[in-house]
């Protein structure tokens, strides 16, 4: 699977009808998946609550183990692009409205029900198609995700990779990378290669490791 280019997806981008009803909940999709690396049923399974807090975007969002694969779950920082989707796409419901709730599914269709993976994919589809791409498909975000996007956060390496398994309490990583493993309540910030990041520890994650430190 090849890794589509910062231009192709400027081009996808452009190919969205924003004027549409739901051309901004498209646009910001692709730039939650590519900013990301969220495989297509996580992006089907997001709640409004996994990526926002207190009605503003998460730094950091943690993929429940329900949707990951293999039911692990993993941690994903959001940079300032996926914030901006996250943001946009608060925007967007609230302006059709579409429930905010924590429960509510992130992305809906007109009878304000969950958005199904056929629906993200065929949508990816012919937008591929009105931009006369190809081989532009929601996988080939992940590779973009993994190469263009995570470097930045985790000091170079191709991506962030962090697998959970909440009932064992054991924990998975790349060495220097990131480590996450359950905890209680309140807040937390986590420094990684520098930048400090905060989330509320209701969301089950405790990042720590030789390349980032946690402030209690």
């Amino acid at each position: 699977m090849r890794t589509v280019s910062p231009e192709e997806l400027t081009q996808l981008l452009a190919a969205v009808n924003r004027r549409a009803p739901f051309g901004d909940q498209d646009y910001w999709l692709i730039v939650l998946a590519a900013n990301t690396g969220l495989r297509v049923s996580e992006l089907h399974g997001l709640n409004v609550h996994d990526v926002v807090w207190q009605g503003r975007p998460r730094p950091l969002l943690v993929v429940p183990k329900e949707l990951g694969k293999g039911r692990k779950s993993r941690a994903i920082p959001l940079n300032a692009r996926a914030r901006e989707a996250v943001a946009g796409l608060l925007d967007f419901k609230r302006r059709r409205g579409f429930s905010t709730a924590d429960e509510a599914p992130l992305f809906v269709i007109r009878t304000h029900t969950r958005m199904s993976v056929r629906t993200i994919e065929d949508h990816i589809q012919q937008l591929r198609q009105a931009a006369g791409l190809e081989g532009v498909t929601p996988h080939s975000f992940r590779h973009y995700a993994a190469y263009r996007i995570m470097p930045s956060w985790c000091g170079g390496l191709a991506c962030i990779s962090v697998s959970i398994e909440f009932g064992g309490l054991t924990t998975r990583h790349n060495p220097g990378v990131l480590s996450v493993r359950p905890y209680g309540r309140e807040r937390e910030s986590i420094r990684v290669d520098n930048r400090l990041l905060h989330a509320p520890r209701d969301h089950r994650a405790h990042a720590y490791g030789p390349s980032g430190s946690v402030h209690r």
